[in-house]
């Protein structure tokens, strides 16, 4: 797949969106054979480089335990990081880790403060979340 090659090189140079988009590709396995650890390796390269949806996917792949051993606390560190940068699917994952107790504190009116801050960015799963939250 010449789009693997590409991406390749210019992540590479450098180049943070391509890491990310070489990482998707490892962890779906299109047009490469697929790798967890291998994805988590470009994600990581992206997130060095100050990425937030990078950072996002090291948190998801230590939450869900994918390319590395799953580790909740250290999920949440990368939630964190993509979050505060006001990556909506990050704010929504992090919320869900505060509504149970998932490597961090209960915190209910936190995780309704990110869920609220990911609706608003379009994320329909956060208004989901609020609707469970708040039945109406």
């Amino acid at each position: 797949m010449e789009a693997v090659n590409w991406y390749t090189k210019s992540s590479k140079a450098g180049y943070s969106v391509s890491a990310v988009r070489l990482g998707d590709l490892y962890a779906s396995g299109n047009g490469v054979v697929q790798d967890d650890v291998e994805a988590l390796k470009w994600y990581q390269m992206a997130a060095d480089k100050n990425n937030i949806i990078g950072q996002r996917k090291i948190g998801e792949a230590y939450l869900n335990g994918r390319g590395v051993k799953k580790d909740e606390v250290e999920a949440v560190k990368w939630l964190q990081k993509a979050a505060t940068f006001l990556d909506p699917v990050a704010e929504r994952l992090l919320a869900d880790c505060m509504r149970k107790g998932i490597g961090i504190a209960r915190d209910d009116a936190k995780a309704a403060e990110l869920y609220r801050d990911a609706k608003r960015q379009g994320d329909e799963l956060a208004a989901k979340a609020l609707q469970e939250m708040f039945p109406q």
